[in-house]
């Protein structure tokens, strides 16, 4: 990632007057801003993101700061898609779905490869799936579908048991780092 990739609100193009245009015109511009004014809140997250990587050289802890903010932001910014579309709701079950698939498969390689408890690779593996199930948990699980036209809610309780499982490997693991709950609470 570059500093700036994400562009900013600011190169948007600026709002027109509407002075002398038809009924059918003024609409279709009518139709235009409220796109643009949508751009310009999803830009949020993204200049978020991008302050965040100016500070990382300069302020590690303003920069970490700044990366959670990035991540409210973009996280509001689906619940309203979700809450506005039905679609953008399937969209995002497909996606968890896609998450919990990959968390098991990783699960599943590491119970064929059967490497020994505690060692290098068992570590490896268990940090694998534990990054991709706190991805989930704590993420995407903060989205909920208030079209109740998924099921992310029944998504979430089966994410939360297999985080659950993952725990167990990695305290077999005996990794040495901070571990989080399927909530995102530090757990000892």
């Amino acid at each position: 990632m570059t500093p700036s990739m994400f562009g900013q609100a600011r190169d948007l193009p600026p709002r027109y007057e509407t002075n002398g245009l038809n009924s059918a015109s003024k609409k279709k511009f009518d139709l235009n801003i409220h796109t643009v004014n949508q751009c310009q809140r999803f830009m949020d997250w993204k200049g978020t993101i991008d302050e965040a990587m100016q500070l990382e050289t300069e302020d590690i802890i303003a920069a970490h700061r700044k990366y959670e903010e990035g991540v409210n932001t973009a996280l509001s910014q689906a619940q309203e898609q979700i809450e506005n579309a039905p679609e953008v709701a399937s969209a995002m079950e497909a996606l968890y779905g896609a998450l919990i698939a990959y968390s098991q498969t990783v699960v599943l390689r590491m119970r064929a490869e059967e490497p020994e408890i505690g060692g290098v690779d068992h570590a490896f593996r268990v940090g694998q799936a534990y990054g991709v199930s706190c991805v989930l948990n704590h993420l995407v699980d903060r989205l909920t579908d208030t079209t109740g036209s998924t099921h992310l809610a029944a998504l979430d309780d089966f994410s939360d048991s297999i985080h659950n499982e993952i725990l167990i490997g990695a305290n077999a693991a005996g990794l040495t780092v901070e571990l989080l709950d399927a909530k995102g609470q530090m757990i000892n």
